[in-house]
């Protein structure tokens, strides 16, 4: 609940990712949406896909490029890949 110097706290961040979620869902549903971020709002993503506490922030890592994929659906979650950077094999 502390936030960073000019930042937002976590529980700041769930907060705005979740509404933002709930929004996709409502314009897109049924349907794939692609969505790019950086590492706290895709670990809120994964929370609430797993309906997960606060404390999930601070027990999942973020490679760089990594891909997450989650699905959501009224009344559930599923969280199909977590932190995949096989796509980045070729560059390494």
């Amino acid at each position: 609940s502390v936030s960073c110097p000019g930042g937002e706290s976590l529980r700041a961040v769930h907060r705005r990712v979740s509404a933002a979620r709930r929004d996709l869902q409502k314009r897109y549903e049924g349907k794939t949406v692609l969505v790019v971020s950086h590492v706290n709002p895709i670990k809120s993503f994964i929370r609430q896909a797993l309906d997960a506490g606060p404390a999930t922030f601070g027990h999942l890592f973020l490679d760089l490029a990594a891909i997450s994929r989650v699905e959501f659906w009224d009344g559930g979650s599923m969280v199909h890949g977590f932190n995949d950077v096989g796509h980045l094999a070729g560059l390494r």
